[in-house]
């Protein structure tokens, strides 16, 4: 029963690129001859907070503060503008070790209802922990139709 329903979510993700693929050629080349078109993609980097030291990043570096906290996620979700996200990335720092990292990725769901594609960058230390996390987001992703990828940055 499982491998059907991976096997549907696939068909179904395929479906949906053709169709974006299909809508973004006709929103270029018409639509937007009569206005500026809203954003479609986006990347949020959900937290500064990382447990790496990477050469080429030093985030590290950063002493996070004032990041956002959930109900001013919350308030930001309600702006129009997320309505039409069709494909999200999540990074970081290391975005899992947001202490509300599950329920913050769930308000961007429920917050961008053409969401299909959701997308995780991790540094892939803390194992365990991580796969923790991607698991229970996998099965949100898989229950609302939303593809997860996942990226681990080296």
């Amino acid at each position: 029963m499982r491998l059907l329903k991976n096997k549907l979510n696939n068909i179904r993700h395929k479906l949906r690129r053709t169709k974006t693929f299909l809508k973004g050629v006709y929103e270029y080349n018409v639509l937007s001859r009569f206005g500026p078109l809203p954003p479609k993609e986006m990347i949020i980097n959900l937290t500064y907070w990382c447990n790496s030291r990477c050469v080429m990043c030093n985030i590290w570096k950063i002493k996070p503060k004032n990041e956002l906290s959930f109900s001013e996620w919350e308030k930001a979700m309600e702006d129009p503008i997320f309505r039409n996200i069709e494909a999200l990335t999540i990074s970081g720092g290391e975005a899992t070790m947001h202490p509300k990292f599950l329920e913050i990725i769930e308000l961007f769901i429920n917050s961008m209802p053409k969401l299909y594609s959701l997308g995780l960058i991790t540094n892939g230390f803390m194992t365990d922990f991580i796969v923790g996390r991607v698991e229970k987001l996998a099965q949100v992703c898989q229950d609302r139709g939303i593809h997860l990828s996942l990226s681990v940055s080296v």
